[in-house]
């Protein structure tokens, strides 16, 4: 396990806040059906945090808010990543690309990288890159009791 991704593997079991390379922090958003999650939070509140449960192979969950957990999701062709798993299974594991600094890259069980995708009313976040680009960067801040602090800035204490 490189240092880097050993990092990542010691907040197991706290709440992270990921942004997107659109400015916003990712969310779950309430569809009705569905509990999407999308990049359109300009400040971090409940719906974007998640709990990390670190796995083998560089593997993680998410948990949301609404207890359950993070899933990729083929709906009628679109690769949608949401909040709707209330136990473990493949579709909730991503494989954890750690890059600079506090931004990291997340793999699908459909081995494409989630991304930022702009539908013009909202950001949607989506499996669907072969190779990580910008939109498939998520930088990543950790909940302390003074609020939420960029990961490499932790590190530094």
């Amino acid at each position: 396990m490189s240092e880097r991704v050993g990092k990542m593997a010691l907040l197991n079991g706290m709440k992270i806040a990921c942004m997107a390379n659109n400015g916003c922090y990712l969310s779950c958003v309430y569809r009705g059906f569905a509990l999407p999650i999308e990049a359109v939070k300009r400040a971090v509140d409940d719906s974007c945090l998640f709990t990390i449960a670190a796995l083998d192979h560089n593997r993680i969950v998410l948990q949301a808010e609404n207890h359950c957990y993070v899933s990729h999701v083929n709906r009628q062709d679109v690769e949608s990543v949401e909040a709707n798993k209330q136990t473990i299974d493949d579709s909730c594991r991503f494989i954890l690309t750690v890059l600079a600094g506090s931004t990291v890259a997340l793999q699908a069980n459909n081995g494409l990288y989630l991304s930022c995708i702009d539908l013009g009313i909202t950001d949607t976040i989506e499996a669907v890159k072969q190779d990580i680009d910008a939109a498939c960067q998520f930088t990543v801040f950790v909940q302390t009791p003074a609020g939420v602090q960029k990961l490499e800035e932790m590190n530094k204490e």
